[in-house]
């Protein structure tokens, strides 16, 4: 059985894998949404299943990037949740998790696009960005970054497929060559698909709940360059 938890961006997402193997979700969008509901979610999903923490296989948290207020709360329900227990906690990039659900999910043969990118709104001109390549059913990543608008209008091509919130501000936006997804693609359940997915295994990370600390990107921390 396993735990998912998403707060990185407006939406708040709590997802369980039971022992029958019944994915379930808890998931709302709003602003302030995380503080009120986090913890509710995880007790409603526990006390539906009748699941006790101790029990679980693990704990999986979007670790960013993305809003940090929400990354705040998501990383403090996770180490007050787990606090004293012997239960696996792993983290997974927020960017990677939703490439991740819309890979798995994509239509095979000559319909998938060859490069995904995901995007979360930054504010001022900036959108949280990483790539990912598609090679057969394999999906490459490169590192995360925060970008400028216009550097990231310059990387997609017509077939690809842009995702996440903030696309909007995007020049290319509306162009029907590219296929953009918007908020439904945020999801904690897709941090589960990547547990059960032996090719996504290696984008979960074995994490020390003590040392914890979420993937706040800055300006001054420009990377993923393609």
């Amino acid at each position: 059985m396993i735990l998912a938890i998403e707060s990185a961006t407006p939406v708040c997402s709590v997802a369980l894998l039971t022992q029958e193997g019944d994915l379930i979700e808890k998931r709302k969008k709003g602003k302030g949404i995380h503080s009120e509901q986090l913890f509710l979610f995880i007790e409603e999903l526990m006390k539906e299943k009748n699941v006790k923490a101790e029990i679980l296989d693990g704990l999986i948290l979007s670790k960013g990037p993305g809003q940090f207020t929400g990354l705040r709360i998501g990383a403090a329900c996770a180490k007050g949740f787990l606090f004293s227990k012997k239960v696996r906690f792993l983290t997974i990039g927020t960017l990677e998790g939703i490439a991740a659900g819309l890979f798995m999910n994509l239509p095979k043969g000559n319909a998938w696009p060859k490069v995904i990118h995901t995007v979360l709104d930054a504010r001022r001109k900036h959108l949280y960005y990483q790539q990912f390549k598609i090679e057969g059913e394999k999906i490459y990543r490169d590192a995360p970054g925060i970008l400028e608008l216009d550097e990231i209008n310059r990387k997609i091509r017509p077939g690809d497929m842009v995702a996440g919130n903030g696309y909007d501000r995007l020049s290319s936006a509306g162009n029907k060559q590219i296929r953009f997804v918007g908020e439904e693609c945020i999801s904690a359940k897709n941090l589960i698909r990547c547990y059960q997915d032996e090719r996504f295994h290696s984008w979960l990370t074995p994490t020390d709940l003590s040392l914890f600390e979420p993937q706040y990107l800055t300006e001054g921390q420009v990377q993923g360059r393609a």
